[in-house]
This record gives C-alpha cells, structure tokens and sequence, in this order.
C-alpha cells in the first residue's frame, strides 16, 4: 500500500479527534480494512484489497442515520505471463516431450505472418517470447447511506452508494520475437523475422459509480466492526504491441468491474 494514503488517514483521524461533537445525534470516525475480490480478480491476478475510511453519521430518528464516507481503496496487483501463446503442441509428432510447449500467432515487418513460441526445445540459447503485464488499481472517493439499527441491539444493516476516482496503471515489459516457422528436431534455428522490445506504462482515470451493503457491529460507543459486499466499476487501459496486432503499437480502453467483500474496524468520536 502507497504511504501517501496511510499518512492522509492519520492526518484525518487526528482532525477528526479534535472536532467536538456538540450535537449527541452527530459522530465521526475512521475506519481500517481488507477485503477479497468475488469477481474482476483476473487483471490484478489477486483477489487482496486494502482501505480507509473518514466517516460521519446523523441519528436524525431513532433506530436511523444517514452517514457519508471519504476513503481510500487499493488493489494488490501481481506480475503475470500475458504473452499470446494460445496454442499447445505437446503430444503432438516431434513435441511428445515437450508438453509445455506453447505457440501463437505474430507479425513481422509489413504485416507478414510469423509464429511465436514460449522457448526453443532444442536450443539451450533463449528464443522465446515473453510478456510481462502488472496492473494496479487503486482510488479516493466518497459514499452516502443509509443505517438501521435493530432495537435494543448494537447490531446495524446498512447501504450506501460510492462515487470513486479509480487509477488504473499497465505495466508491461518483455521481448517479443517473430519467427518465420517453429522449430524443430531437424531444423532447430528459424529465422527470426522481427522482434518488439516491451518497456510500457499506460494509465486511465475515471470517475465511476460503485454501491455496497452490510452490517456493523458496535462493541460499544467507540470501537465497531464491519461486513460489507461492494460493487465496483472502472475504467481499463492495455498496451497492444505491434507484433499481436499487425498494426502500429497502440492502447485499447475498456471497462470492468469487481464486487469483493470487505471486513473493516473501527474507532467512532
């Protein structure tokens, strides 16, 4: 996690300590959590996430309060393998022993066709192709809702929906090498007909709309802990090498979203 969001967390909580609450209906507080990604997971190839929260809520009846949050989220992103090999040639004549042997499609000078694979069987020296993608997402936003306490119990169900600026940064490094065919046993070194060097960062900024429901249990009128299942959207970004495509290096947009759950503590004023 960036230090940046944990300094502005204690920065908050300490502003927050200081303002009275001069109303009884009225309370702040800061809370802390981790969370697990359900779906959208694939990108960041890990489900792990981490947050704050600056929060404010108004008893305005009883058993009710509206409540509003600023907070941080992050998603913990791993390098992957993202090289376009679709193709496996173990079992097949000539590759009985090479079962993860993997082939794909590629482009040389002109648009000429040409194949790419993984590593080279036959050759100790390294042929392959690979391509390296990290893609970190993370945001600051703000939440509005709506929180019911059950009588005579310090248990609350809650919903709220989310208003996020999410950056969204692709890492993407590697070596990709066209050949003109696949190796084999009796002709072990084909002729390389281009190669695309992988050194690329891309971001994309958007302003999305997410929403969750949960619950919150209040030990007791300082400390709580929370259960929530979120929804998420944002805005994607993703490097296109020449060599996949056969057209000038470029990046493509998308969207995507996450729902995760998260569990949070925390410390009301």
């Amino acid at each position: 996690m960036k230090a940046k969001p944990i300094l502005a967390a204690l920065a908050a909580a300490a502003t927050f300590c200081a303002i009275p609450a001069r109303a009884q209906n009225l309370s702040y507080g800061i809370k802390f959590g981790g969370g697990l990604a359900l779906t959208g997971n694939e990108a960041q190839a890990s489900r792990a996430a981490l947050g704050f929260a600056v929060t404010g809520g108004w008893n305005f009846a009883p058993n009710a309060e509206l409540f509003a949050e600023v907070g941080y989220k992050y998603f913990k992103a791993d390098w992957v393998d993202r090289t376009r090999l679709p193709n496996k040639l173990g079992g097949t004549t000539g590759y009985e022993a090479y079962p993860n042997f993997l082939t794909g499609e590629g482009y040389g000078a002109n648009g000429t066709k040409g194949v790419l694979f993984n590593s080279n069987p036959w050759q100790a020296a390294a042929q392959g192709s690979v391509d390296m993608r990290k893609k970190d997402l993370d945001g600051w936003g703000a939440s509005v809702g709506y929180r019911y306490n059950f009588p005579s119990t310090n248990f609350y169900v809650h919903g709220a929906v989310m208003l996020y600026v999410m950056d969204y940064f692709e890492e993407a490094i590697g070596d990709l090498r066209v050949y003109s065919a696949l190796p084999t046993s009796s002709a072990r070194t084909p002729t390389m007909i281009h190669r695309e060097g992988l050194s690329h960062t891309n971001g994309n900024h958007s302003i999305t709309p997410g929403a969750f429901v949960g619950g919150q249990w209040r030990m007791d009128k300082n400390f709580f802990f929370e259960l929530n299942l979120n929804w998420m959207s944002y805005s994607t970004i993703q490097y296109q090498p020449y060599v996949y495509t056969g057209q000038e290096a470029h990046t493509t947009t998308d969207k995507d979203a996450k729902v995760f759950v998260d569990f949070s503590f925390g410390f009301r004023f």
